[in-house]
């Protein structure tokens, strides 16, 4: 088993990424790499990380990338993932507001290693809502795409189109087949993907996943949420006012893994969670379409 490098995103929180880091810090044999975007304007948090960052640049297993500009939530992201596979052929990636159990490090490197030559499979998420969904697996694969607090490999990414070229022409047909007949959320997809692909939200992972549900590739979804998002504050880009549905504790997730037999879409998981969703945040809240558009946004694709 590989002990798979590690890529941190962080902008200008300190005081989650202290949180992360020491957590980081403490796995041995591993490479790591942190990439911060520039700066917009003056930013004391920022010039606090950035001095941070610098005292760790001379270590051994650290490798570090400054942006001289502020590149932004999609082109920043983007430019650093890319960066990280430049070296790495697999690899895990954190923001700098996903603190994962000590468990979700083992766990992507043996789905990392078990699954590398696997082109069905996409990504390995560590995030679910569905926290302990009564199966005797470790894991299911699903549709559902989470990136707080991921894996994937090289040759997944290089795949990745941010300018969503097929949109137009094919998005929709995508959006059906992968909601069947869930009309809500076929129309929020639909409207978000549009906004994306109009450079209207400046976002990197609503094309991640438009990406893999067009090549109708599969997540690897816990059975136990592996990390906690701490980044629901004043100073968090999507995710400023508290969520305790989403803000789930991370889990340690048992091992020797217990894997699936088949390889193929959990149909029955993915329609829960996709059930889930629609209940809490559609039907509920239908009347206030800006109120629905910002909780998706916020859900299923910062």
């Amino acid at each position: 088993m590989i002990n798979s490098p590690i890529l941190i995103i962080c902008y200008n929180r300190p005081a989650e990424f202290f949180k992360l880091f020491k957590k980081i810090e403490k796995l041995k044999k591993r490479k790591i790499f942190i990439f911060q975007d520039g700066k917009k304007n003056q930013d004391i948090e920022w010039e606090k990380l950035n001095f941070f960052l610098k005292e760790q640049k001379d270590k051994l297993n650290i490798n570090i990338k400054f942006s001289k500009k502020n590149l932004g939530c999609k082109n920043g992201v983007i430019f650093a993932i890319n960066w990280f596979f430049k070296h790495n052929p697999q690899g895990i990636i954190l923001e700098d507001d996903c603190l994962p159990s000590s468990s979700f490090f083992k766990y992507c490197d043996k789905l990392l290693t078990k699954y590398k030559n696997n082109k069905k499979i996409k990504v390995i998420s560590g995030y679910t809502f569905m926290n302990d969904y009564k199966k005797s697996f470790s894991y299911t694969f699903t549709k559902h795409i989470e990136v707080w607090g991921w894996a994937t490999w090289r040759n997944v990414w290089k795949k990745y189109d941010p300018k969503m070229t097929s949109w137009k022409k094919k998005g929709f047909e995508v959006l059906k087949k992968r909601f069947n007949e869930n009309s809500y959320l076929i129309n929020q997809y639909k409207n978000m993907f549009e906004l994306t692909f109009q450079k209207k939200i400046d976002t990197w992972d609503h094309q991640f996943v438009y990406y893999i549900w067009k090549t109708n590739g599969l997540a690897i979804t816990p059975k136990v949420n592996l990390v906690h998002n701490i980044g629901f504050n004043i100073r968090a880009t999507h995710t400023k006012i508290k969520n305790n549905f989403l803000q789930k504790k991370s889990n340690l997730i048992k091992f020797p893994l217990k894997h699936p037999k088949k390889i193929k879409e959990d149909k029955i998981i993915s329609t829960k969670m996709d059930k889930v969703i629609t209940e809490k945040y559609l039907i509920k809240q239908k009347k206030n379409k800006n109120y629905i558009n910002k909780i998706l946004e916020k859900f299923f694709l910062n």
